[in-house]
């Protein structure tokens, strides 16, 4: 719950349960809503599948840890975050019918920052993206 004073009176509004909020629909952004805070865990839903995105130091190396059902599909790591293959191959290299969406994703919350994944997006506009992107509020 906010409260603010405006012209002398008590004005209360109900804060969102989301850091950020965004919907792309066939490449077009429908709702963009908030912040987004990299370091923050966040989800990416594909039709009805819902990926977890996790910022995580383990040992001495930072990782964007992206897993389905408790089960780790990949690690990404710095410095430009994406798998090692081309965009293109992503669906086999990680066998994963959503694996581009879920980079087309990464990539619009500049999380997936490899110069040639940003270029073969912006190159090939006829391939078509839908997907959510969920930041629960985890600063109070």
């Amino acid at each position: 719950m906010k409260i603010k004073l405006k012209n002398n009176k008590i004005n209360v509004t109900k804060m969102t349960k989301n850091q950020y909020e965004l919907t792309v629909n066939n490449n077009d952004v429908i709702k963009e809503e908030g912040s987004f805070f990299k370091a923050g865990l966040f989800k990416i839903k594909i039709n009805d599948t819902t990926y977890i995105v996790d910022f995580k130091q383990i040992k001495h190396t930072i990782y964007y840890i992206i897993s389905e059902h408790d089960n780790e599909l990949v690690r990404l790591i710095h410095p430009d975050y994406v798998p090692d293959c081309n965009f293109e191959d992503l669906n086999d290299f990680l066998n994963n019918d959503d694996a581009q969406t879920l980079f087309a994703a990464l990539c619009r919350c500049h999380v997936s920052i490899k110069k040639e994944y940003l270029q073969w997006l912006e190159a090939n506009p006829e391939t078509l993206f839908s997907y959510q992107v969920i930041q629960p509020l985890f600063l109070k």
